[in-house]
């Protein structure tokens, strides 16, 4: 883990973790298609952050994880809110 922070600290880029694909036969046809893919993930990664955030306020109950506040405040330290 802390090399991954230094990485991102010197580098300013943290790695992909996922790829989402869609073809582009499919985009060309259905443009809303990739606006909407777009959207349910960031929806998704929204619906995440904030349950992720509530716990901390109640130290990360729901999650079982030890720690895990502590985690995310270090983590937010580096990466920032986003």
């Amino acid at each position: 883990m802390n090399v991954e922070r230094d990485d991102f600290r010197r580098t300013g880029i943290f790695p992909m973790m996922h790829l989402i694909v869609v073809k582009r036969e499919l985009a060309e046809r259905q443009p809303v298609v990739v606006k909407a893919v777009y959207q349910g993930f960031k929806n998704a990664k929204g619906t995440c952050e904030e349950k992720l955030v509530k716990g901390m306020t109640f130290n990360s109950m729901t999650t079982m994880v030890p720690w895990l506040t502590a985690l995310i405040a270090d983590n937010r330290k580096v990466l920032g809110e986003d």
